[in-house]
Formats: C-alpha cells, sequence, structure tokens
C-alpha cells in the first residue's frame, strides 16, 4: 500500500458522512415541510406504491382507472385518498390550503390507483414501511423524511468518499455546485428521482476514491458495500438508470491510477463485493427487462406512434426546456422557480463542465467529455427509442444523475492542477459557494411563496398573509433553511487538502505510478 495516498483515517471519514448526513437531512426535510403533501410531480402514485410495498404487494391488479394507465393497490384509506391531495397540480396560483382532510386508520385497506405498477419495486420497498405505523397524513410524512433520510445519507457517502482524496477541496465543492435545489426539492419528497441523484453521487464518488486512493482490506470492504447499497438504490428508479451506473464506472475506471487498479483486481475483498454488487443488480436486471404484464398501454402521451427522427428533433428542439426544467422547475413541472435561479445555475453548471473538459488531464479529460456528450446525447436518443411506443415522455428532471458526475470530474480535475491551493482559487471556490447557497435560499423562499399564496403573489403576502403555511410556520422555515445553508458552504469552504506524508509516512508516488490509467492510450 502506498503510505501518501492512503485512506483518511475512519473516525474523520465517518464524521464526515455523519455531519454531512444530518446537514442534508435537515435541508430536504426544510424543503419537504414547505412543500405540501403530494405537490410534486407523480407523488400519488409513489406514496401508494410505497405503501403497497411494505405490506407485501408487490404487484398490483387492473382496476377500474386501467384506461388511464393506473393499476390498483392495497393500502389504507387515507393513503388510497391521496390523489385528491392535487388540488394545486397545474394550479400554480392556488395555495395549498385546497387540500382536503384524508383518513388516518391504517386498516382497512382500499384500492389505490398507481401510474407506477411498472417500477422497479426496491425503493418502494425501503421507504413504504412507516406507513405501517400510522395512516393518513402523519404516515405520508414519515415515508418522506424517511425518504430524506435516504437521500441525505447517500450525500453523505459521497462527501466521506471525496474527502478520502489526498486533495479534495474543489471535489467536494463540486459535489456542492451538483447539488441543484431542483435535486434537494425531489429528495425531500416521495419521488425516486431524488435517490437517483445521491445514488449517482454516493456511487461515482467511492468509485473515484477506490481508483485513486489505496485500502486496507476493511477499508475496502466498507467501499465496495457503498458502492452495492449506492448503485442498488440508483437503479431502482427508473429504467434508465442502468446508463447512468455504467457512465459512473466507465467515468472512474478512466480517472483511476492504474497501480491502485492493478493491485485492487488480486484482492478478494474487491470480488467479493462485485459480486454481492452483480447480484443485487441482476435482480434489478430481471426486473427491468421483465416487468409484470398488465396488459395496459400506460398513461396516454403526446407523440406515441410518431417515428425515432420526430423524437430525436423534438428532443433537440426542446434542449433549452429541459435544461430550465433541471435546474428551475418544480411542482407537477408546473412551477417555475425565480429568474435567478435559473440564470446563475445554468452558467456555473455549463461553465463547470467546460472547464472540467479544457483542464482536466488524459483519462480524467476523456471522461468529462464523455459525460458532457452523454449530457447532450442522452436525451435525444432515448427519445428517438420511446416515442413510437409510449410517446414524447422526456423531462428535464430525468438527468438530474449526470449532473453531480460532471461536477465532482471538473472538481477532481480541478484539485489535480492545484487550482484548491492558490489564493485566487480559494476566493473563487467560496464566492462559488456562496453563490450557489444563496441560489439554494431564494430559490426555497420562492417555492414556499408558491404554496403559501400562490406563484403571482407577493413575498410580502407570503410573509404577513400566508394561506398556507408549512409545519415550523414561514418566516422560522426561511430562517433555519438559511441557517443550515450557511452551515453547509462553511463545511465545504473549510475542507483542506492533506498535507504531504500527514495519512503516513514513506515515499511519495513516483510520476508513473501517479498517471492515470489508460493515460498511455488516451495522450
Amino acid at each position: 500500500m502506498n503510505p501518501s495516498i492512503a485512506v483518511a483515517a475512519a473516525p474523520r471519514r465517518w464524521r464526515t458522512f455523519l455531519v454531512t448526513t444530518l446537514l442534508m437531512w435537515m435541508l430536504t426535510a426544510l424543503w419537504s415541510q414547505a412543500t405540501p403533501l403530494m405537490s410534486v410531480t407523480d407523488e400519488p402514485s409513489h406514496t401508494i406504491r410505497a405503501a403497497a410495498a411494505a405490506r407485501g404487494e408487490i404487484v398490483g391488479e387492473v382496476g377500474a382507472l386501467s384506461d388511464r394507465g393506473l393499476i390498483d393497490f392495497q393500502v389504507p384509506q387515507g393513503i388510497a385518498d391521496a390523489n385528491q391531495l392535487t388540488c394545486t397540480a397545474w394550479q400554480s396560483n392556488t395555495a395549498a390550503d385546497c387540500q382536503p382532510d384524508v383518513a388516518d386508520p391504517v386498516e382497512p385497506l382500499a384500492d389505490g390507483p398507481s401510474s407506477a405498477g411498472v417500477n422497479l419495486p426496491t425503493y418502494y420497498v425501503v421507504v413504504g414501511w412507516p406507513s405501517l405505523l400510522v395512516g393518513g397524513e402523519a404516515g405520508m410524512w414519515l415515508m418522506r423524511l424517511w425518504s430524506a433520510l435516504l437521500f441525505a445519507a447517500l450525500v453523505g457517502i459521497a462527501a466521506m468518499q471525496l474527502r478520502t482524496l489526498p486533495q479534495h477541496r474543489w471535489a467536494l465543492t463540486g459535489l456542492a455546485v451538483g447539488a441543484i435545489p431542483t435535486a434537494v426539492y425531489i429528495g425531500g419528497s416521495l419521488n425516486p428521482n431524488g435517490l437517483e441523484w445521491a445514488g449517482a453521487a454516493a456511487l461515482f464518488a467511492t468509485l473515484l476514491a477506490l481508483g485513486r486512493t489505496t485500502s486496507t482490506n476493511r477499508e475496502l470492504l466498507e467501499r465496495g458495500a457503498m458502492v452495492a447499497v449506492s448503485a442498488v438504490l440508483l437503479v431502482s428508479a427508473r429504467g434508465v438508470t442502468p446508463l447512468w451506473v455504467a457512465l459512473a464506472l466507465v467515468a472512474a475506471l478512466l480517472a483511476a491510477r492504474s497501480d491502485i487498479l492493478m493491485g485492487l483486481v488480486r484482492r478478494w475483498q474487491l470480488w467479493a463485493a462485485v459480486g454481492a454488487a452483480a447480484l443485487l443488480m441482476g435482480l434489478s436486471a430481471l426486473w427491468i427487462l421483465r416487468p409484470p404484464d398488465y396488459g395496459i398501454e400506460g398513461l396516454p402521451s403526446d407523440g406515441r406512434g410518431e417515428s425515432a427522427i420526430v423524437g430525436a428533433r423534438l428532443a433537440w428542439e426542446r434542449m433549452p426546456l429541459h435544461w430550465d426544467q433541471l435546474v428551475n422547475w418544480y411542482g407537477w413541472q408546473d412551477t417555475e422557480g425565480p429568474a435567478f435561479s435559473r440564470l446563475v445555475l445554468l452558467t456555473v453548471l455549463i461553465g463547470f463542465a467546460l472547464t472540467g473538459v479544457a483542464l482536466a488531464r488524459r483519462g480524467l479529460r476523456v471522461a468529462a467529455a464523455m459525460l458532457v456528450v452523454a449530457f447532450v446525447i442522452v436525451p435525444i436518443a432515448l427519445s428517438a427509442l420511446l416515442i413510437t411506443d409510449a410517446g414524447y415522455i422526456w423531462l428535464g428532471r430525468y438527468m438530474l444523475a449526470v449532473v453531480p458526475l460532471i461536477t465532482i470530474t471538473t472538481g477532481v480535475a480541478l484539485d489535480e492542477r492545484g487550482v484548491g491551493a492558490s489564493p485566487i482559487g480559494e476566493t473563487l471556490r467560496w464566492w462559488l459557494l456562496g453563490t450557489v447557497g444563496a441560489v439554494q435560499v431564494v430559490s426555497y423562499i420562492y417555492i414556499l411563496r408558491r404554496f403559501s399564496v400562490g406563484q403571482d403573489d407577493s413575498l410580502v403576502s407570503m410573509l404577513l398573509r400566508p394561506e398556507w403555511q408549512p409545519a415550523l410556520m414561514t418566516i422560522p422555515s426561511i430562517g433555519l433553511t438559511a441557517i443550515v445553508v450557511a452551515a453547509c458552504v462553511l463545511l465545504v469552504g473549510r475542507a483542506r487538502d492533506e498535507a504531504p506524508g500527514t495519512a503516513a509516512s514513506g515515499p511519495a508516488p513516483t510520476a508513473a505510478q501517479a498517471r492515470p490509467i489508460l493515460a498511455d492510450r488516451l495522450g
């Protein structure tokens, strides 16, 4: 083991995990309680599926609403009525006080219609168990908070693993930049898209750490378990997610150091982790390849029956809309955030992507370029592939998982260039963290206004005359969010790289050892 690139001490890295998880859970919980139940796209369907999966019902039954692509599951009456809480959907000027009360008991069970009947059951089994304890709104809130904790724990894994890199200031900054408001917003709801973002971040960060630092046997088992868990949770989100796993794996291999990678393949701990991950991924693949056949066509969708060329053209023409949706749309894709968020976030993300391609070296540069190309090409290719059978179904948030792959890659490239150690680099990093932190708070305020008084009403009305308020009330919620975001900015901003020799004594790696794998082939 080369001591100069050894993994950070266990207490230090696990402290990073715990602190990051706590802060992210607080932030996602604050977003969650600021957005009323069932106010996120398709949340009723995901909620019903989760409550049914917790009760052992993995496959539903064709019911009265099958002509609308909905499958019936047996859930408590209050959760079956989740679709009655969607009065704000597509009504951006309707405050959330329009929601009716729903039943509380966990028994008896009733038919609950869901459009998520063919989705992988993994996510739903994991998040549905709180509905066994309490029904109605309380059960839904507990499921939300539990899902938010899983999201936060995956972010904690990503931060923990990036922290083990000898130079990690910009790598952690890349993770923070990639945590765009829409990702945190969805992470605090009952929607697997949140775990898609966090799972991709955790998987990629752990793979990077495996390929760029040495590991003891215990550390290798630890990292292998994290790879397996994050990959399975990532794949559980949607049918396209195996592609994100492949992108993360290829990018991490391109960024790996050859001496470390060659040492890994000779260790049984790695192959034990690979075997466990392959088994779990294989079970997921079986479901993806052969989902339940209910004999229905699914939800009606525009463009069904059109040619692949039409699908590709539509995706190309709507690319600016997709990018806007990615960083700036909320609710049932019916509420835009502030123009400030759109301008700043798109500028930062595009700048980060181009910086990664320009400054990365050898294999890491190829990884950055591959991820940027995939970000542009994948929606076009998948829209062309799916439009004939499913119609045009693409939304900007479906690319959430690729965002942290790009921003973390750029961060690692900047660390490798030594940017984090320069005074100018440190100043830029603090300004960048402060900016994305401000965007997070501003977006939170605007979305809270949307549900408090309606999108077109004033911020003054939200503060003084709210028609609906979150559990923690309006003004305290804003204050607490600002405090938590500031704590996150300070946590990342104060990160310091390892001084040479602090991990352990020993010689520094030679130039040949430090070359990324495939460097000779990729120039």
